[in-house]
This record gives C-alpha cells, structure tokens and sequence, in this order.
C-alpha cells in the first residue's frame, strides 16, 4: 500500500495546521549542531495544503524550527514557530516512551509516543487527544518498512496516512559533515504538527538509537 488515504475525521494535537489536501514537508537537519537534534521544517510549494502566508511562493515555507537541548538527559526537543515556542518532544530520564507537551504547563502531556521493542525496524505506537475530534483518543502505527530505515509508514485504523523517506540515503554513512534531508507525505486531514513530530523523532532515533536497547516493554500508558 503506498496511497495515502483522506481522514474523514482530521486528526490533529493543533487545529491551525490540518491539511487540506495531500501535503510534503521537508525535514531538514542542521550539520553543524552540538545536540544533533536541530531542524527546520518546511512546506514544499507545490502541496496545495501550505499555510496561508505560503500560497503565493516558490520556495519551501518554513512551518518550524526545532531545537535540540545539548546534553540533556530528556532528550528534549522544542518546536518553534513564527509566534515562538509552540510545543515539547521528550521523555523521562530513565524511561523509553515519549511525550509531546504544550509550554509551560508542567510537562502534561497531550501525545504519547510508545516504542515498541523492535530491534531492527522503527516499530513505535503514537496516543493523541485528537482536538478535531472532541479530544476523543487516536492510536497510530508507526511501522518501519526496512531494516536500514529508509522508508516509514505511518497507519490508522489500517489506512496510510503519511510516509516518511530518507532523500539521499548515502549521507547517513559518507555525510563527511552534511546529514540527509527527509521528505515527508502526509495525507488530507492529518496535522502537520503531528507529522513533524514523528518525522524527527525518526530521524533522532536514527542518530541516537542506543536508548532503545535499555527497555523491555514501553509503558504506552504513562502519562
């Protein structure tokens, strides 16, 4: 199955960035970081679901900005957006499961995000508060489709709902410096928040995969 599928309902952690139709995002990482975990987000031009201020451009739109917290036990990532901080990736020191969490509200978390004890392939199980949806609990899927992570397939009751590919696989071993961009598809009524957070979460997991091996089982639970 490689067509994504409309969401009749929309599923989003933020409503002002649900697509209106088939969508790319661009994950572009920082070469030159002390945390290895900084980012820009874009929307490519041609997806008809951009923001509005990115209607009538060319160029990528940028959507975010993530910054990586060197050496932080949390593994803390913050999105920011043209308006400042927008929201929280991280986990406990010493646990396995990941939570997405608005600023400043006490680390209270309004998505999960679960591995899954894959060894081999990115296996994790993502919990929202759906706001599209009267805040009624979603689960997603998300299923490696390759032992070497190029290709990530992201499903909902069974449908594909975005994908997620590595552009320039090569540059994860020869980078000499420069890291791969990855390019994100995701389907009509998915947030692009959602989206960008599982794209980088992938992407940080690749780099710094030794946490995985420490777990048993991921409390999907824990909030």
């Amino acid at each position: 199955m490689t067509t994504l599928e409309s969401l009749k309902t929309p599923i989003a952690i933020r409503p002002d960035l649900i697509a209106i139709s088939p969508t790319t995002l661009i994950v572009h990482p920082h070469s030159i970081s002390f945390s290895g975990s900084d980012f820009t987000i874009s929307v490519l031009p041609n997806s008809e679901a951009e923001t509005p201020s990115s209607a009538a451009t060319t160029e990528p739109t940028k959507i975010f900005f993530v910054d990586g917290k060197t050496f932080s036990w949390s593994h803390k990532m913050s999105f920011l957006d043209a308006s400042g901080p927008a929201f929280e990736l991280h986990r406990k020191k010493a646990g396995v499961t990941w939570f997405v969490s608005l600023p400043n509200t006490n680390d209270k978390s309004i998505a999960t995000i679960a591995p899954q004890g894959h060894l081999l392939k990115d296996k994790l199980d993502v919990y929202i508060q759906n706001v599209a949806d009267q805040g009624a609990e979603v689960k997603l899927e998300v299923r490696g489709n390759d032992i070497w992570k190029y290709r990530t397939s992201v499903f909902y009751g069974g449908s594909l709902v975005m994908t997620v590919k590595v552009k320039r696989y090569y540059l994860v071993y020869v980078g000499m410096g420069k890291r791969p961009e990855w390019e994100v598809n995701v389907a009509q009524g998915f947030d692009l928040s959602l989206a960008s957070i599982i794209a980088v979460l992938l992407v940080h997991v690749l780099y710094k995969p030794s946490y995985q091996s420490s777990y048993k089982r991921a409390d999907v639970r824990e909030r």
